[in-house]
């Protein structure tokens, strides 16, 4: 996702761009960038689960943030690990498993149970595939990419979500940063 926004345009940053020298205008550019993309993960999560049940927590492990370009670029990038159908609030039943991947859908399937992986040593809810004892299947659902790049049900309207309150607080962030460098804070000295 990338989000650019026309900064030039407002008389105040014009003004306080003017009055600030090279180093510490670009030094207040980047604060507002870092500061905006710090917000994406809280965002990212809030959109998400307005329509999938999953815990704020656990969508938040699948997010990775780095810095690009000395601060000028931020990359936020969502994992493409399915996760398993054992995040989506599972209830484990008598005659199989009950989860619940989108807000206000049910999902059962029989003959499902939950049983310890002994490679790894963690429960996971497995199908059998055939009626014999082996091959089994692992259950999951969709990855937070997926549901964030609108490969899932609800995917568009989570993109676009996050797009339009991050360019909003981008420019906030970046007139923000820079008016406190003109109050003082922040400034640096080359």
């Amino acid at each position: 996702m990338q989000i650019n926004v026309e900064i030039l345009n407002d008389k105040e940053i014009i003004k306080a761009l003017a009055s600030l020298d090279s180093y510490n205008a670009q030094h207040g550019i980047k604060r507002g960038i870092r500061k905006t993309a710090k917000k994406a993960p809280p965002r990212i999560s809030k959109y998400t689960r307005q329509h999938y049940n999953l815990s704020a927590k656990r969508i938040k492990t699948d997010i990775y943030m780095r810095s690009l370009s000395s601060g000028w670029v931020w990359n936020v990038s969502t994992s493409s690990d399915p996760m398993t159908v054992k995040n989506f609030k599972l209830k484990v039943k008598k005659t199989g498993l009950e989860f619940s991947i989108y807000k206000g859908e049910k999902s059962f399937v029989k003959s499902a149970f939950m049983n310890v992986n002994t490679r790894t040593g963690v429960e996971l809810p497995f199908k059998r595939i055939t009626t014999k004892r082996y091959p089994l299947r692992v259950l999951h659902g969709p990855s937070l990419a997926a549901i964030f790049h609108g490969n899932s049900k609800y995917g568009t309207n989570v993109v676009a979500k996050v797009r339009q309150d991050l360019s909003g607080e981008l420019f906030k962030e970046v007139k923000k940063a820079l008016k406190e460098i003109i109050n003082g804070y922040g400034t640096f000295r080359v």
